[in-house]
């Protein structure tokens, strides 16, 4: 396999190799912000309101990421893909300066704070990522999005290495300052990268059709009018809204086991720098090989599979480990091999799908997933908690099972 990889990467030639090493590039930029902005924000909420208050959080987050995704279809079509990451990245560089200068001067910033850090750097992602569907095709797309991931992985483990190290020894919210540089690259990163795709022959051109409806909901009927894409939201929200039920349960052991607002960042560092470490092995090695050995109807089968396996051990075995391997095995997977999975899905799409229909799942619905997920929290007792997640589980596996129902067990 490593040979025939190496004969692929030999085919690369002039622009195409230039725009393959910019979106690994633009990928690790991405990732590395995240590993420091993250942590932070998850500690000055906590510090500010309380492990408690995080159901609320995410419901707020619904009409956050509607009005955000709703700006981002209307100004991706009438300003281009550079102009708006470069919109994106200046307001990430405005909060997280402000944050770090006036965060304790404003007593509901953190919760306005870790709103805007959920949003913005999904759609930091959501903007990569749809040009690299619109680039790359499905057969190229078996090694390379491993290897993108990859690379985004190695961003997030080096630089969750800066709370890791440094949150006792700077102060949380100083921290955010390290984010900048980061933001400065991406740009020049994304820059490189989309003046190489438009050099690429044969590429598929980035033009959007004409609005007869509002931007929000021109991505909600596409989302109507295709059963991929509805298949896609299935699995998107699945995954959300398991992975947020393990949150809450994860971040109740951490604030029982952790008093002080350094030692939750320094822990929260060093916890998604492990998750990380996981995440590299299964982005460079795991997703293309499991892909190649049991192919991607098994792949997507196996991703829920695993995860209510792990689930129930945690279910009959409660403990801190438990469910910070439970939680960290489903942040991983989310990002390496159910990343690869999923974004393969949208190749065959058309462009309008790959943009805005994409930025309604990835962004708006993704996040909503976690408030729908929130409301359960608050009304259900702690213990029913598994039980739900165990039943999406479920319900994800059916899905899988069904859409691939004529896909021969190899492919």
């Amino acid at each position: 396999m490593f040979k025939a990889l190496k004969e692929e990467f030999r085919n690369y030639r002039g622009f195409e190799f230039s725009f393959i090493v910019l979106a690994m590039l633009s990928s690790f930029l991405i990732t590395a912000e995240a590993s420091i902005t993250k942590p932070i924000a998850h500690s000055l909420f906590m510090e500010a309101f309380g492990v408690t208050f995080f159901p609320y959080v995410w419901i707020a987050v619904i009409p956050a990421s509607f009005f955000v995704v709703t700006i981002y279809n209307m100004l991706v079509v009438k300003i281009g893909c550079f102009r708006m990451l470069f919109l994106t990245v200046l307001a990430g560089a405005v909060a997280n300066v402000t944050t770090a200068s006036f965060v304790h001067d404003f007593a509901p910033w953190p919760f306005f704070f870790y709103i805007w850090k959920d949003i913005y750097i999904m759609l930091m992602f959501q903007q990569l990522w749809s040009v690299i569907n619109s680039t790359v095709n499905l057969a190229k797309a078996r090694y390379l999005y491993g290897l993108f991931f990859g690379f985004g992985g190695l961003g997030s483990m080096l630089a969750s290495m800066i709370p890791g190290f440094l949150a006792m020894k700077v102060g949380t919210q100083k921290l955010l300052y390290f984010s900048i540089p980061f933001f400065f690259l991406l740009l020049v990163a994304y820059y490189f990268l989309m003046r190489a795709r438009r050099q690429i022959e044969h590429v598929e051109k980035i033009t959007f059709t004409e609005n007869r409806v509002s931007d929000f909901y021109e991505g909600i009927l596409l989302i109507k009018n295709s059963s991929l894409l509805r298949f896609i939201l299935l699995i998107v929200v699945s995954m959300q809204a398991v992975s947020t039920l393990l949150d809450y349960q994860f971040n109740i052991y951490v604030s029982s086991f952790l008093t002080s607002t350094n030692e939750r960042t320094a822990y929260f560092g060093w916890f998604f720098g492990v998750v990380n470490i996981m995440n590299v092995m299964l982005q460079l090695f795991g997703s293309f090989f499991l892909i190649e050995l049991i192919g991607l109807k098994r792949s997507h089968l196996s991703i829920p599979v695993f995860l209510a396996s792990s689930l129930l051990g945690f279910l009959f075995f409660p403990s801190f480990g438990l469910i910070a391997f439970t939680y960290g095995s489903i942040k991983a997977l989310d990002y390496s091999i159910f990343g690869v999975v999923k974004e393969m899905l949208y190749i065959p799409l058309g462009i309008d799908q790959k943009f805005k229909a994409k930025a309604v799942i990835d962004v708006f619905l993704y996040r909503s997933a976690k408030a729908i997920a929130s409301l359960a929290i608050l009304v259900l007792p702690l213990w029913w908690i598994d039980y739900v997640s165990l039943s999406i589980l479920a319900i994800w596996t059916t899905a899988v099972a069904a859409r691939f129902r004529h896909v021969p067990v190899g492919e």
